[in-house]
C-alpha cells in the first residue's frame, strides 16, 4: 500500500538537508558583496553595532551584526564565518516550516506550502549573506507559527516565544517592524481574549504574557520605532519608493522573484488576483462563521500592506522595495496556501502545485556557488586578487589600480583576509588609460581597451581584469614629510604643492603616501583626498580613497599605505592639495606622515 505519510515526512526532510548543504557552500564559495563588507569593516570587525552610538546607517542590521561579531571573534573572518548565523537562520526557518504541517488541513497543502518557502531562489540567497534579512524571515515566519499554535493549543509558552521572536525579527531588520507589530497585535489579542473553550471572550491575560509582552515585545519595538526615526531623519532610509504600493512592492518583488529568473510577468499578476479572490472569500466565510475564526495569516498580511500604506502617507517614509521588501514573500506565501487549504477545491490545489513546480524549475536552472544573483555584477573571485598581488610581486610597487566603489570594497576585503598589502588608486573609470591594472563590469572605450590584454574574466558576473600591455615608468618628482600629530583634527595636509615642476603637462600623475594612525574609537568615515585646483582657485577634480574599508581596526596603531591615480591632469589644473579628511573629527593620532608625487610618460 502506497505510504503517502513517508512521503510528507522524507521528502521535505530531503530537501531541507540538501537546500541547507546548498546555501553553506554557496556561504563559502560565492564571494562577499558590497554591502556584506561595509557591515564587517564597519560593524563586525570593530564590534561598534549599538543602535544610537554606532555609525548610522540602515546598513546595521543589529542583531545580524552582533551574531556576526561574535562569529568573528571565535572562527575568523571569512566568509563562511560572517554568514554562518545566517545559514544557522536557515536551520532554524526549517525547523518552524515542518512545525506548521499541525495547523493546516491537509497535508498535501503544507507539503506545497514548504517546497514553496524552500526552493524559491531569490529567497533563498538571503540565507547565504551577512546580512538581517535571512535572520528576520526566520525568527519572523517562527513568531507566525507560535500566534497560530496559541490559538489552536492555547499553551502558555506559546505567546513568550513569539513575542520574543518578534523583537529578535525587528533588530535582525527594521524592515520588518509594520509586519512585527501585526503579529504581536494579534498575539497579544489571542492573550487577552481567550477561554478554556477555545472561543474568543475577553479574559484577564495571564501575568506571564503581560510580562514577556512588555519586556520582550513592547520595549524593543518602541526603540526600534525611534532607532527607524532616527534614521529617517538622518537620511539613512535610503533604499526606498514613493511610486505607490502596487509597484513598488508588488511589482517589483514579482519581478525580482518571477521575471528576473526567466519566468513571464503574467503569472505574479494572476497569482496576487486569485489569492486576492481566496482571501475575500475567506474573510467572507470566516466572519459569517460563529464563533468567528479569520485566518491569522491573512491577517497579518492586510495589516502588513494597511500599515506599510499609512507610514508612507502618515510619515512620508516611502514604500519599501526590493530587499527591504522581501519579508512580504513569505507572508503572501503563507496567506496563499492557508487560503488553499481552507478552500480545498481544484482550481485552488492546480495553483498551489504550480507554484512549487515553478520553484523547483527555477531553482535548477540558476544553481550556482560562484555569485549571487541579485548581486552578481558585483561578483569577485579571490583569483582576481591573487592576479593583483602577483603583479605587485613582479614589479615590486604597488600597482595603481582602477576599478568602481563596490568592487573596491570587495579587494579590501580580500586585502585584509590575505593580507597582501595592495589599495585601489581609484574609483573613477575615467583615469583607467594610465592605470596599471583596471577591474571593471563595463564596456571601455576601445581606445582605452587597445592598451590592455585580458588577465582574468568571471563569466557570471561580467567582471573582467584587465593589465596594461606596457606598464608606465614612474618616477618621483617631489617628496614630503610631516611631523606627527594627535587630537580631533578634521584635515590633516600631506601635500600642498604647485604644479609646475612636473614640467610635463601630457604626463600622469599620482600620489604614494604612507603613514601610521591609532584611534580608540576607531573613526567612522576617513578619507585619504587629492583635489586638483585652476588658477583662480576653482576645484577642478577629485580623487578619494576609503580609508574605513580595510582600515577600520585602529584601536592599535596601524600602517596604512595609500596609492592614488589622477591620470593626466587638465590643462587648466594650477595646484593641488592632498590630505586625510577625518569627517566626524574623531580623536586619533597619526605619526610617520610622507608622500611621494610621481609622474610619468605612458606609451
Amino acid at each position: 500500500m502506497f505510504n503517502t505519510d513517508r512521503i510528507y515526512r522524507k521528502l521535505p526532510m530531503a530537501v531541507a538537508v540538501l537546500l541547507t548543504a546548498y546555501v553553506a557552500l554557496r556561504a563559502i564559495y560565492v564571494p562577499l558583496y558590497s554591502d556584506e563588507v561595509f557591515t564587517f569593516f564597519t560593524y563586525v570587525q570593530t564590534g561598534g553595532f549599538q543602535p544610537f552610538h554606532a555609525h548610522l546607517d540602515a546598513n546595521n542590521h543589529v542583531l545580524n551584526s552582533t551574531f556576526a561579531h561574535l562569529s568573528h571573534l571565535l572562527l575568523g573572518d571569512t566568509p563562511i564565518v560572517l554568514r554562518l548565523p545566517n545559514v544557522l537562520a536557515l536551520v532554524l526557518m526549517f525547523i518552524y516550516l515542518f512545525r506548521f504541517r499541525s495547523l493546516f488541513d491537509h497535508d498535501r497543502t503544507w507539503l506545497m506550502w514548504f517546497m514553496s518557502m524552500a526552493l524559491g531562489h531569490y529567497l533563498l540567497e538571503f540565507f547565504q549573506l551577512c546580512r538581517g534579512y535571512g535572520l528576520s524571515f526566520a525568527f519572523l515566519i517562527g513568531a507566525v507559527y507560535h500566534l497560530e499554535a496559541y490559538r489552536k493549543t492555547g499553551k502558555v509558552w506559546h505567546p513568550i516565544f513569539g513575542f520574543a521572536l518578534l523583537s529578535m525579527a525587528v533588530w535582525s531588520n527594521l524592515s520588518v517592524l509594520v509586519s512585527t507589530l501585526a503579529v504581536g497585535g494579534l498575539l497579544a489579542l489571542a492573550c487577552a481574549m481567550r477561554d478554556d473553550s477555545l472561543k474568543w471572550r475577553f479574559k484577564v491575560p495571564n501575568p506571564v504574557h503581560i510580562a514577556a509582552f512588555i519586556i520582550l515585545f513592547i520595549v524593543p519595538h518602541i526603540y526600534a520605532a525611534l532607532y527607524s526615526f532616527e534614521l529617517k531623519a538622518n537620511g539613512r532610509l535610503y533604499l526606498g519608493s514613493d511610486s505607490g504600493f502596487w509597484d513598488s512592492v508588488v511589482m517589483n518583488l514579482s519581478y525580482l522573484t518571477f521575471v528576473e529568473w526567466g519566468y513571464s510577468s503574467t503569472i505574479p499578476i494572476v497569482v496576487v488576483s486569485i489569492l486576492a479572490l481566496l482571501l475575500t472569500f475567506d474573510m467572507i466565510r470566516s466572519f459569517a462563521a460563529r464563533p468567528v475564526r479569520v485566518a491569522g495569516p491573512h491577517l497579518i498580511l492586510l495589516f502588513s500592506v494597511v500599515g506599510t500604506i499609512a507610514l508612507h502617507h502618515l510619515f512620508g517614509v516611502n514604500y519599501p522595495t526590493e530587499r527591504a521588501a522581501a519579508h512580504f514573500i513569505p507572508l503572501f506565501l503563507l496567506s496563499l496556501y492557508v487560503g488553499i487549504d481552507r478552500a480545498d477545491n481544484a482550481l485552488a490545489n492546480m495553483v498551489g502545485v504550480i507554484l512549487p513546480a515553478a520553484f523547483a524549475l527555477q531553482f535548477f536552472s540558476m544553481a550556482n556557488i560562484s555569485h549571487t544573483i541579485s548581486w552578481k555584477n558585483e561578483a569577485v573571485p579571490p583569483s582576481f586578487y591573487r592576479h593583483i598581488v602577483d603583479w605587485k610581486a613582479e614589479e615590486g610597487r604597488n600597482p595603481y589600480l582602477i576599478t568602481d566603489a563596490f568592487h573596491s570594497a570587495i579587494l579590501a576585503y580580500y586585502d585584509h583576509l590575505y593580507q597582501g598589502g595592495i589599495s585601489v588608486s581609484s574609483e573613477s573609470i575615467d583615469s583607467s588609460s594610465t592605470a596599471d591594472l583596471v577591474m571593471t563590469s563595463v564596456i571601455l572605450p576601445l581606445p582605452v581597451m587597445s592598451l590592455f590584454d585580458t588577465l582574468d574574466h568571471h563569466e557570471a558576473s561580467g567582471v573582467t581584469l584587465l593589465k596594461r600591455k606596457r606598464s608606465c615608468r614612474w618616477m618621483p618628482v617631489a617628496h614630503f614629510q610631516r611631523p606627527d600629530t594627535a587630537g580631533r583634527m578634521e584635515y590633516v595636509a600631506f601635500i600642498v604643492t604647485g604644479l609646475e615642476q612636473l614640467q610635463c603637462r601630457s604626463c600622469a600623475i599620482a600620489i604614494d603616501a604612507s603613514f601610521t594612525a591609532q584611534s580608540p574609537t576607531y573613526p567612522f568615515g576617513w578619507w585619504y583626498v587629492t583635489q586638483v585646483f585652476d588658477g583662480q582657485n576653482n576645484l577642478i577634480m577629485t580623487v578619494q580613497n576609503d580609508l574605513q574599508r580595510g582600515h577600520s581596526d585602529i584601536g592599535l596603531m596601524k600602517k596604512v599605505e595609500v596609492s592614488q591615480l589622477l591620470g593626466i591632469l587638465p590643462p587648466e589644473a594650477s595646484y593641488l592639495k592632498s590630505f586625510v579628511w577625518n569627517m566626524r573629527a574623531e580623536e586619533f593620532s597619526m605619526a610617520n606622515m610622507q608622500a611621494t608625487l610621481n609622474r610619468s610618460e605612458c606609451n
